[in-house]
């Protein structure tokens, strides 16, 4: 109990519940994040949280942060953002509070340039899914010179790069007549079942790079997400604040433009 109750929205849970024994779903947190995140609370269990200044009793490393603090948030990049965004969404200060100070220590003294670097390597039949990148390797004088791309994060792009990789094969005809089925392959329903906030954000990855069946698939999965939500629901589920316009608001209400789609050999969720 100690540990759960370092999440404020799991107390909050627990002092509400009618069943004191029915297990306490978080939806928004994948199993690898949330391992990381109880171990956080349980080394943290017999400390309040409740006082920010919980490290005043030990000495600091000079970056401000305490050793197994530290060694707790050496994981790569994508690890960090998830953590971030669920001490976020479980409302664990002190942990986002350390998330924030550990991204703050990474990028001082930086460039932008350094910042957003990160190189990956693909094929020309991998690249050229992307209608910008298909473009932009069309117009550049030098083959060998590199793309930047510095509105898509490495983590997203990463993923964006799996799908890409895994339908390289498809014939352009074939990807844009799939992307108007009603149909889902049991690969794309696995690979988008991301957390919430990486799918908004191949969402808009996919949007920037002009990937039309990646981004037609996310725009599936999103719209059976939010079909009859609130907007007050839907912002919890991406963790950011989202305020349909009336005629969205009107389709998400109804379900009209998700219900008929469907998978194709739906695998079993359990």
């Amino acid at each position: 109990m100690e540990v759960a109750q370092q999440s404020k929205f799991v107390r909050d849970i627990i002092d509400t519940r009618e069943d004191a024994e029915s297990p306490i779903v978080l939806e928004e947190v994948t199993g690898d994040v949330l391992a990381k995140i109880i171990e956080y609370c349980e080394h943290y269990q017999n400390v309040s949280l409740d006082n920010n200044d919980k490290n005043n009793d030990v000495p600091q490393c000079l970056d401000g942060i305490l050793p197994w603090d530290k060694q707790f948030m050496e994981v790569d990049q994508d690890m960090l953002c998830k953590i971030m965004v669920a001490s976020n969404y479980m409302d664990i200060k002190p942990l986002l509070d350390l998330s924030c100070k550990t991204v703050a220590n990474m990028v001082r003294g930086k460039s932008e340039e350094e910042i957003y670097k990160q190189e990956f390597t693909v094929s020309m039949e991998v690249a050229q899914q992307s209608m910008l990148l298909k473009d932009m390797i069309a117009a550049r004088e030098d083959a060998e010179s590199p793309i930047v791309l510095k509105f898509v994060l490495g983590s997203v792009l990463a993923k964006v790069i799996e799908y890409c990789e895994h339908h390289q094969n498809d014939s352009l005809d074939e990807n844009n007549a799939l992307a108007r089925s009603y149909d889902i392959s049991s690969w794309d329903y696995q690979f988008l079942k991301a957390d919430n906030v990486m799918l908004a954000l191949m969402t808009n990855a996919s949007k920037i790079l002009r990937i039309e069946r990646l981004r037609d698939l996310c725009a599936v999965v999103i719209g059976n997400l939010v079909c009859g939500k609130t907007d007050e629901e839907i912002s919890t589920l991406f963790n950011m604040r989202i305020n349909l316009p009336g005629e969205i608001r009107e389709l998400v209400d109804n379900g009209k433009t998700w219900t008929d789609f469907r998978v194709q050999d739906q695998p079993s969720l359990e």
